[in-house]
């Protein structure tokens, strides 16, 4: 008997969706992947195409080959995947299932667009299947909503992460969509993401957790779910014939006990060679013990989200209770160990401007904060917070990693581009001339004049586009890519 075909579509080169969702079908259903790098990885940093670029009939055209098109997105590619949907559902029969993000926190709208909505983890996707197989013989399904039937509210979720299947790498093909070719994918990409939990027990009220944290306990599912170590050792030795960096998906992974810790470094660090990326979090009991432990890796990079440097927001806002004294004093300690290790090692801070409610003096004690990591040579991720949509009364998205149109930008330009300048300085260690710190005065003020904020916006809008040139250099050598051809 033919198997039938599902293509799994997505905008994320390194999305762990279709992976662990093909794996589940995979001995039923041939499996194909679409990834979308043009209005994916290549446009994110710097958006400059939008659903207009797709070249539409080629995309319905390459669709028709298979029974079903599964697309996991964000909220931010709302607008090509409805495009997409509408245009398949319009000339062919392959049936659409659209989920991700976009799903749980938009399934209304999205219900308008395809045949069936994902509006929770999609384990179970086998049994959406058997039921479309079946012409509908039965109407639901949990954590799926068939769209010509009435929505009905129905969650299940995997206790025990450990009893899905390992991700599947392996398709009957893969494509690339890129400048409006469909090729076919020779190489694979050098980076895979792991999953070690789901969930996250902090529940900031800025977060999309905060919206799955109050579903969860609604329907008695725990709020953080994690494998074994063993479990994600063995899944990372799987990848590693074809992984150079391995990005650990947890919230919350540094919250494991210290011998969890060290038992994991152990094991990675006999893996070979492989770059690993993972959270550090200073909120985390035994904060310094743990990370001994991580600097003994021989190359990871690791990100802290410090959110903001105003005690205020950090307290009020971001959940981050804890002072700036000691923020700095774990940090400089963290940069010791590392530096002593002798490892290949990079470490970055994030930090979220133009919150709504941010003051002139939250902005300053930002800034403030920033220079005492002068000498470090840390990268900081800074994102200007965007306030594009509402979702279930809880998700604040944004559109873009930065929006320098937003009023929020234009009212502290001026201080932003400070942000973007300190950052430059500080990760290039060229900031010994730097004062230790920086005050309001009338010439600030000057030059935060609204008139200004074009010049300001013009400047940041130009290291993004250098950074997403890069990344689509790196990207595409690393595929093989630069003279691809349909």
């Amino acid at each position: 008997m033919t198997k039938k075909k599902i293509l799994f579509l997505t905008f994320d080169l390194i999305s762990l969706a279709p992976n662990l969702l093909s794996a589940q079908v995979k001995d039923k259903y041939e499996v194909y992947k679409l990834t979308f790098l043009d209005h994916g990885w290549l446009n994110r940093v710097y958006p400059t195409l939008d659903c207009n670029d797709l070249d539409i009939p080629k995309i319905v055209n390459f669709c028709g080959s298979f029974d079903y098109v599964a697309i996991s997105s964000m909220s931010t590619n709302k607008e090509e995947v409805f495009l997409i949907s509408d245009s398949i559902r319009k000339k062919i029969s392959t049936k659409v299932i659209v989920g991700g993000p976009l799903g749980i926190y938009e399934k209304e709208e999205t219900g308008k667009h395809c045949d069936v909505v994902c509006y929770w983890e999609g384990d179970n996707l086998i049994e959406v299947l058997d039921l479309l197989d079946s012409k509908y013989k039965q109407k639901t399904v949990p954590n799926f909503w068939l769209t010509k039937e009435k929505f009905e509210f129905n969650v299940k979720s995997v206790d025990k992460l450990g009893d899905l299947p390992f991700q599947n790498i392996f398709y009957e093909d893969e494509f690339i969509y890129l400048n409006k070719k469909i090729i076919k994918q020779k190489k694979k990409f050098n980076i895979y993401g792991v999953e070690s939990a789901r969930g996250c027990f902090f529940n900031c009220p800025y977060c999309s957790n905060h919206y799955l944290n109050k579903v969860k306990a609604l329907n008695n599912i725990k709020i953080y779910r994690k494998k074994s170590i063993s479990r994600v050792i063995d899944e990372i030795k799987e990848l590693s014939p074809y992984a150079d960096q391995i990005r650990l998906s947890d919230d919350n992974f540094f919250f494991r006990d210290l011998e969890e810790i060290k038992f994991f470094v152990n094991k990675f660090n006999k893996i070979g060679n492989i770059q690993l990326v993972l959270d550090l979090d200073f909120r985390s009991k035994d904060y310094l013990g743990k990370a001994k432990e991580i600097s003994k890796i021989k190359n990871w990079i690791a990100g802290t989200g410090i959110q903001s440097g105003s005690s205020r927001l950090r307290f009020d806002v971001f959940n981050r209770h804890i002072s700036t004294s000691k923020i700095l004093y774990l940090f400089n300690k963290t940069l010791k160990m590392c530096r002593e290790s002798k490892n290949n090692i990079e470490l970055s801070y994030s930090f979220i401007l133009g919150y709504p409610k941010e003051r002139l003096s939250d902005i300053l004690e930002n800034l403030n904060f920033i220079l005492k990591l002068r000498g470090s040579g840390v990268g900081l991720g800074l994102n200007i917070y965007t306030n594009i949509l509402q979702t279930n009364k809880t998700e604040k998205c944004a559109k873009h990693f930065y929006d320098t149109q937003s009023e929020n930008f234009k009212k502290y330009s001026f201080y932003y581009f400070l942000h973007y300048l300190l950052n430059h300085l500080i990760y290039h260690r060229i900031d010994y001339f730097l004062p230790k710190q920086l005050n309001d005065s009338i010439f600030f003020r000057i030059l935060n004049f609204r008139a200004f904020s074009g010049i300001y916006s013009f400047f940041i809008d130009m290291i993004y586009k250098s950074n997403q040139k890069t990344i689509r250099k790196s990207v595409l050598d690393s595929l093989e890519l630069n003279n691809a051809k349909d």
